[in-house]
């Protein structure tokens, strides 16, 4: 049984399950394009996609809390 991960940019989170799990997402967003497959595995470990998904979300918290460097004019 196939399983993936994959990334909905437009709600900005991750999902897996199966094939129809993925194609529903991708139905449902507004842009289909937006829905990214990542990760494809052939024999399904619930572990390790757990664990996969947990550091890819602590990835995601840590970049949306760095702050984003402004230029002031005095630099330019």
């Amino acid at each position: 049984m196939m399983k993936l991960i994959w990334y909905n940019s437009e709600i900005q989170a991750y999902g897996y399950g199966e094939s129809e799990d993925y194609l529903r997402a991708s139905n449902n967003a507004r842009d289909p394009q937006a829905v990214s497959v990542l990760m494809k595995f052939d024999h399904y470990s619930q572990h390790l996609t757990q664990k996969i998904l947990k550091q890819l979300n602590i990835r995601h918290i840590e970049i949306d809390e760095t702050p984003i460097p402004t230029q002031t004019p005095s630099q330019k």
